[in-house]
């Protein structure tokens, strides 16, 4: 998350009663990229399981 992402929801924070219309945008973007990097950490972690024991025979 940007610092830029990150002041948008501290001001948010400080003012509740601002239109959450941008925050709620900003925590759909950032969750569906934690998603993404999610499936992509899986992955990996599907290849190193495969590929460790052939490595240390």
């Amino acid at each position: 998350m940007a610092l830029d992402e990150v002041r948008i929801l501290l001001e948010f924070w400080e003012e509740p009663d601002k239109d959450c219309g941008d925050v709620s945008s900003l925590l759909d973007k950032q969750i569906y990229a934690v998603e993404i990097r999610m499936e992509e950490l899986m992955h990996l972690k599907q290849h190193l399981t495969v590929f460790a024991p052939e490595m240390c025979k």
